[in-house]
Formats: C-alpha cells, structure tokens, sequence
C-alpha cells in the first residue's frame, strides 16, 4: 500500500505466478507511506501471510528497495518492525525528488550478513523474494 501525505492511496498486488500490469504511481517531492506484506497463496486453502514469519524472526530479514531510472530515497517509518535501532522496512517512508519512470526491485532478504549495506549484492544472506514494479513519479 502506498499513501501520499494529501492522503490518496494505492494498493499494488504483485503475484508471482501471474502477467502483472500494475504501476507505482508517485508525486514528486512528496513523502509516501509505504507498507509491504507477503503473502503465499500457493496452496489455495492454506493461504499464509509470511509478513508475520517476518516480523517474528526481525533479526533474520530485511526489506530492500533498489530503484533503476528514479531517484527514490526510502527510511524506515515509525510504525516499522524494528530489530534493535535497525527498521526492517516493512513499513517505511518514499520521499520522490524528480519525476520520470523507472522500476523498483522489492527484496524480502533473508539471513542478510551486512544489515547496512546499501546495495543487493552488500546484503548477502537469500532471496525469499525479489520481483520489479514499474514506477512512475508525477508533478
């Protein structure tokens, strides 16, 4: 879910399994609230909400956002899942600093080695997810 500070909202569902055409839709220069949850329907009478797997085992997970095209800075809001001092970015913060188009890849880390690395590669640890989503940055 994404939710700009004059409080309109968008809800993105990415499923893995499926062609996906939805687009982040973003105002420049302007704070977003940005909440993340995973979920694994692969099992379509046991759907789980792994979120929760996440926030139980804070110490082992991180949420990383690696934009391409667009200048996206993201922090750790304050409703986020904290480990410590560290946010796991379940819930954080978007601020847009100039409009255009790009992409943002969504990692769900796990076991990461270097929990203040600032790139993919730094993080180490596993992939539980990684998907890309179109964004667009709008005056």
């Amino acid at each position: 879910t994404i939710e700009s500070a004059d409080g309109t909202s968008q809800t993105v569902d990415w499923d893995l399994s499926e062609m996906n055409s939805q687009t982040i839709s973003l105002k420049v220069n302007t704070d977003h609230k940005v909440g993340i949850r995973f979920i694994d329907s692969s099992d379509p009478n046991d759907i789980e909400d792994v979120t929760l797997e996440v926030i139980e085992e804070a110490d082992e997970h991180q949420v990383f956002y690696e934009f391409a095209e667009v200048s996206v800075n993201v922090t750790s809001a304050s409703n986020d899942t904290k480990d410590g001092g560290r946010g796991v970015l379940l819930n954080s913060v978007w601020n847009t600093s100039s409009t255009g188009t790009g992409l943002v890849r969504v990692y769900l880390i796990h076991q990461p080695t270097n929990f203040n690395a600032t790139t993919r590669e730094g993080f180490g640890g596993y992939n539980d997810v990684s998907i890309d989503i179109p964004v667009s940055i709008v005056e």
